[in-house]
């Protein structure tokens, strides 16, 4: 599959990931969101530095927990239900399913796990 922007092609697999870390810049996910039908917001893009620092570090990306832990740290949401609320609004369609759409989003390939 292939991504285009005017000057850039960015070429992915069936699924849409990139094939290498390295090849990833923020217009990749603004054109994966393009693509999808899908607004980023300042949240998302917050998740989606944070799963490249976090891969940058550990060379996988992180699980949804420690996903959870961090995003509601760093937008200083302390009541379980207002996170949970504010998470579900950013992936209407599933939890899980929304972290491997910011994977993708962030560059990065999806662990085996997630599949």
């Amino acid at each position: 599959m292939k991504l285009i922007l005017p000057k850039k092609i960015y070429n992915t697999d069936s699924d849409g990931y990139l094939p290498c870390y390295d090849l990833w810049d923020e217009h990749f996910a603004i054109l994966c969101a393009q693509q999808d039908q899908f607004v980023l917001t300042a949240h998302h893009w917050s998740i989606i530095y944070f799963l490249r620092k976090y891969y940058n570090e550990y060379q996988i990306a992180p699980n949804i927990v420690i996903l959870k832990k961090r995003m509601k740290k760093e937008w200083r949401i302390y009541r379980i239900a207002d996170f949970e609320s504010l998470f579900l609004s950013l992936f209407p369609d599933k939890k899980t399913k929304g972290l491997s759409i910011m994977i993708r989003y962030a560059g990065l390939n999806l662990p085996t796990v997630y599949i």
